[in-house]
């Protein structure tokens, strides 16, 4: 997130409080400034447009189909401009819904500092089965997730399990990505490339680090000072 500016930080203060109903109508709202929203997204200035939509003159937003531990995040970046606290992180399945999520409403930043944060993880365990299985489900295609999840699947998956995948899903949701991340395996760029300058600052020959390639927002220059940093 953008650090508040003075006029910002005073707009806050009295600003109008937007009730955010995830789920069922029923269930606790959560409850955040309406110029907080509007500056992460133009989703939620169009949204929040009090002679467009009932929800701006309302001032509610109405979201049944989302997931609420993907919005529990959000909101807490929101709030604190991090993805949880720095000495935690959000575990993998989680990650790649926030990064949906953070893909339907438009909120680069927050899909960048979610992936940095997955990357992170993934340079340590790998992704998970499961994971791979929300990212083809989920993300758009050829989108930086189904990237990532694509080549990831190569360490995970044979020939017999991506039929069965295939089968499940219907192979024209993933092949196009499996045909790229194949490519890329092909002409070198093996996996674990993409995460050495997490850890020891190496430049891949030429180019900027890999993991620049899966921000699709400002993250790949605004997140290199914490790549020095860890």
């Amino acid at each position: 997130m953008a650090i508040a500016r003075p006029d910002m930080i005073q707009r806050l203060s009295t600003d109008r409080l937007i009730r955010v109903y995830v789920g069922t109508e029923d269930c606790e709202p959560f409850l955040v400034q309406q110029t907080l929203l509007e500056t992460v997204s133009e989703y939620f200035v169009n949204a929040l447009k009090p002679d467009r939509f009932k929800e701006g003159q309302e001032g509610c937003l109405f979201f049944p189909e989302d997931d609420i531990l993907a919005w529990d995040v959000l909101m807490d970046w929101l709030f604190n401009g991090r993805v949880l606290d720095e000495d935690e992180g959000v575990e993998q399945l989680l990650a790649v819904k926030c990064w949906v999520l953070g893909d339907k409403y438009g909120i680069s930043r927050f899909q960048d500092d979610v992936m940095f944060d997955l990357l992170n993880d993934i340079a340590i365990s790998s992704a998970f089965p499961d994971v791979i299985r929300e990212a083809f489900v989920s993300a758009p295609p050829g989108s930086a997730t189904r990237m990532l999840m694509a080549e990831e699947a190569f360490g995970w998956w044979d020939a017999d399990e991506l039929e069965v995948v295939f089968e499940e899903f219907g192979a024209t949701k993933f092949i196009g990505d499996l045909i790229a991340a194949k490519v890329q395996y092909e002409d070198g760029d093996e996996k674990r490339d993409r995460f050495l300058p997490f850890w020891r600052g190496v430049q891949r020959k030429a180019q900027e680090p890999l993991w620049t390639s899966y921000m699709v927002g400002d993250g790949a220059e605004r997140l290199k000072a914490r790549v020095k940093k860890d």
